[in-house]
Formats: C-alpha cells, structure tokens, sequence
C-alpha cells in the first residue's frame, strides 16, 4: 500500500510540474496553468486568445516576463505567484479552462 501511495504522489508531483500551478486571472477566463517546465520553457505554435481542446491561450512571457505582465495588469497576483521558476530558454504559456 504505501508503494501505490508513493506512485500516487509522484504523478501528481509530475502533473503540476509540467502544468504548472493553478491560478484565477478572472472570472471571465476561469481556471488557468502556465505551461512550460524551467529551465527550458519551450514555445508555442498558438497565438494569444487561440483556443485548443477548450483552453484558451491567455498570455506568454515570450515579449514580458511575469513581472511586467503583473505590473501591466494582463495576470493577476494569483497567476504571478502560480508561475514558479524563470526560463534559460523558452517561455511559459498562461493557459486557461473556461472556453
């Protein structure tokens, strides 16, 4: 039993690392994630407002980082806070569910 409970936790360790912490940039755009795993965050073939398997693309850091989007009021402080480590390389995608 405490091997399947290990298990258990490992994958969900490994779900949020590769999706990122949960965040509420508003109401209107639900539940969001930011995508791409640091150091090297990768990329994205989607423009900003594309919707893919019900999740629209809301903001990246590929032009701003974190900072200035929160500063720029295009996240909130929940989203700023959910999105962990900077890129080497790449950049994060702010992901969101209510579409």
């Amino acid at each position: 039993m405490h091997l399947n409970s290990w298990i258990l936790f490992a994958s969900a360790t490994l779900f949020l690392a590769v999706q990122g912490l949960r965040c509420i940039n508003s109401q209107e755009d639900g539940e969001c994630y930011w995508v791409g795993s640091a150091p090297a965050c990768g990329s994205t073939k989607f423009q900003i407002y594309e919707i893919d398997q019900g999740d629209m693309l809301l903001e990246t850091t590929e032009d701003m980082n974190e900072r200035q989007l929160l500063k720029k009021g295009r996240i909130t402080r929940s989203c700023y806070n959910a999105y962990g480590n900077m890129c080497f390389s790449g950049y994060k995608r702010l992901w969101c569910s209510k579409y």
